[in-house]
């Protein structure tokens, strides 16, 4: 998923959330519209958001069930806000739901730590990334051997 926000995507509503009524944030061809330490391989799907779920106006559901994906692993920034969404969307669209909440951040810690305890209580689980990465090596030994 990429962040970006231009005029044409910033509704009243969602500039009412700004003191001035401007957005600042990923603003299409600023830096902060850009990856970050991470770079999209030729291959890779990106699609592009204008809210805070992933699946709001983008074509992320398409893409998901064209590929026959049951499972969102769930990492990025804000965890209370960006992640959060998307997360229960994803829940409530019947995908399995996993939070690695050492590969997400938010704005303080109390905001990351009550996104987990919500996570793990009412939509998903919540592992750190060494737990996923041990479950999919362990699945992938079990589906190459098995």
């Amino acid at each position: 998923m990429q962040t970006n926000h231009e005029d044409a995507t910033d509704s009243e509503v969602w500039l009412s959330r700004f003191p001035d009524g401007v957005n600042p944030i990923c603003r299409t061809g600023s830096w902060g519209a850009e990856f970050y330490e991470v770079s999209p391989e030729a291959n890779d799907i990106i699609v592009k958001k204008h809210r805070y779920s992933g699946f709001v106006h983008t074509r992320l559901e398409s893409v998901l069930q064209t590929l026959k994906i049951e499972t969102l692993i769930m990492t990025g920034v804000s965890t209370n806000l960006c992640v959060e969404s998307t997360a229960r969307e994803g829940f409530m669209l019947d995908y399995h739901i996993v939070l690695i909440q050492d590969a997400c951040a938010a704005f303080s810690q109390a905001e990351h730590d009550m996104t987990l305890k919500t996570v793990d209580t009412y939509f998903g689980m919540v592992t750190d990334t060494a737990g996923i990465v041990s479950f999919i090596d362990t699945s992938h030994k079990t589906t190459v051997n098995g």
